[in-house]
Order: structure tokens, then C-alpha cells, then sequence
């Protein structure tokens, strides 16, 4: 078997190798923020910004995790900020699907520009609606509310977007045929569409969850009752109450980073799936 020239194999050599290098150089940099926050929920206070850094705590106090917790009402704020993720992954997923359905699979009057119009709210980050956003909860009586805390910002253009180029992959017999045996559009979108996009559902309820999760500036704006603040604002409130203990602050950003993570490493496989399709697909 003819072995290839050693000039050819030299440089693609080189190639994997210097690939390799950047590779752990850059994962090095993005996991060096995480591990810097994991050593130091462990370390004593006085250790934590010391120079050099001391990745190893020594002692490693294990009692940071509940005395952060107890110090505040971090349970209540994890209850509250379960409520406000489960009801807006549900809305973020239900309705965009819905819309996406409608402007993949049915013409009607003004579809591309009302397109193009939802394109455009994706444009607008929070910090430019939230005052006239702010108004209309106000005028609701939804201050201090769950549903002031959850509806304003629940649905967004991106989510319609997303699943509109997901959808518009799916064959139009399936649905032809669906419709010629008499079935409704809302069972065809349950019956048929969903199963069919349950990769992009799967990446749309991940990313509303991280988007809810982290979520600081709107419910500091709606929220200035205590037993319904989320986790991010129990943060902040530990912090402005005790001076911001640094290992205790570490702490509880290390019990609130768990949970996505995990859900991260689990459904990775199908944010893959989910955003090639849509690359791919117009």
C-alpha cells in the first residue's frame, strides 16, 4: 500500500496538532471564569482575591453553600424563579411555534410584512421598550404580580423566526393529506408538526430557560416585593445587605449555574441538530 509523501504528511501533522493547541486554549479560557467561581465557593473569605491565586481551597469550607443559602430567602427566590421559567418556556414554545406554523404553511393578506415587522422587535433589545413596557403593566395593575413578572417578555420575534425556518423544512403533502381527510390546523399541529420539529422545540424551550433563568433587569424593574424576587435579584440583595461576602455571592452563583448547565449537557445533541436544520433550510 503506497504510504504518502512525507511532505504532504508533515504539514497536515502540524495542522492537527496546532488545531489541537487552539482547541484547549480556548476551552482553557472559557472554563477558567467557572473554575475560578467553583474554587472560590469554597475557599475561606480571605482567600478568595488573594494574589497569587490559590485554585486549591485550603481549608475547604463546604459550610459557605448553606450559610449563603440560609442568609437570604434563597428558597423562596428558587421557587419563584421555577414559577416564572416553566409558565414562560411554555408560552415561548407554544405560541412562536404556532405563529411559525402559520407563516411557513399558509398564505394569507400582508404575511411578508408582517414578517419582516416581527423581524424588526428582534432588533429591539429590552432596555428600549421597557419604559413604555413599564407603563402599560402599571396601567394593568401588574406590579409586584406574577403575571407582570412573566407575560411582557415571554414571546419573542426571534423564537417566530426560529420556527418558521424550522418548519417550512417539513414536506407540505404530510399536511396537504392531513387537511383532505378533514383535520383541523390545530390538530394537524399537534399531531404532525410538532413531532416532526421536536429538535427546534427542544433548542427553543433550552434557550427561553436560559434567557428566564438570568433574567436581572425586568424583574428589578416590576419586582420590589421580596417574596417575589427571582434568584439573580436575591443575589443582589445578598449583596447590597451584607457588603457582598464574596465566597457566599461565589456560592450561590455556583447553585443557580447547576441546573442549566446540566439541561445543557443533556440536550446538546439536539441544539446541534436543531440549528443545523435551520442553517440549512430556508
Amino acid at each position: 500500500m503506497m504510504q504518502p509523501p512525507s511532505s504532504l504528511w508533515r504539514p497536515r501533522t502540524a495542522y492537527k496538532v496546532m488545531r489541537l493547541i487552539l482547541l484547549i486554549v480556548f476551552a482553557a479560557i472559557m472554563l477558567f471564569p467557572m473554575v475560578w467561581i467553583v474554587s472560590g465557593s469554597l475557599k475561606p473569605l480571605e482567600q478568595v482575591f488573594a494574589i497569587p491565586v490559590k485554585w486549591i481551597p485550603d481549608p475547604i469550607q463546604w459550610r459557605n453553600y448553606p450559610e449563603a443559602w440560609t442568609s437570604e430567602n434563597f428558597t423562596r427566590n428558587l421557587i419563584n424563579s421555577l414559577i416564572v421559567l416553566v409558565a414562560q418556556v411554555s408560552i415561548l414554545v407554544f405560541f412562536p411555534a404556532l405563529a411559525g406554523y402559520g407563516f411557513a404553511k399558509h398564505n394569507f393578506p400582508g404575511k411578508e410584512i408582517m414578517f419582516v415587522i416581527i423581524l424588526s422587535m428582534s432588533l429591539l433589545p429590552l432596555q428600549i421598550i421597557m419604559i413604555p413596557l413599564f407603563v402599560i403593566v402599571k396601567q394593568l395593575g401588574w406590579i409586584n404580580t406574577y403575571q407582570g413578572l412573566i407575560l411582557p417578555i415571554a414571546v419573542n420575534a426571534f423564537g417566530v423566526f426560529f420556527m418558521r425556518q424550522f418548519i417550512s423544512s417539513i414536506p407540505s403533502e404530510y399536511i396537504d393529506a392531513a387537511r383532505v381527510d378533514g383535520s383541523g390546523e390545530l390538530s394537524i399541529f399537534f399531531q404532525i408538526v410538532a413531532p416532526m420539529v421536536k429538535p427546534a422545540l427542544v433548542t427553543l424551550a433550552l434557550l427561553g430557560a436560559l434567557a428566564s433563568w438570568d433574567e436581572f433587569l425586568w424583574p428589578l424593574i416590576v419586582i420590589s416585593d421580596q417574596d417575589l424576587a427571582t434568584l439573580p435579584l436575591g443575589i443582589s440583595y445578598l449583596k447590597s445587605l451584607y457588603q457582598a461576602p464574596a465566597h457566599w455571592l461565589l456560592a450561590v452563583s455556583v447553585v443557580m449555574a447547576l441546573p442549566l448547565l446540566l439541561i445543557f449537557l443533556f440536550a446538546q445533541q439536539r441544539i446541534i441538530e436543531s440549528a443545523a436544520q435551520t442553517g440549512i433550510k430556508g
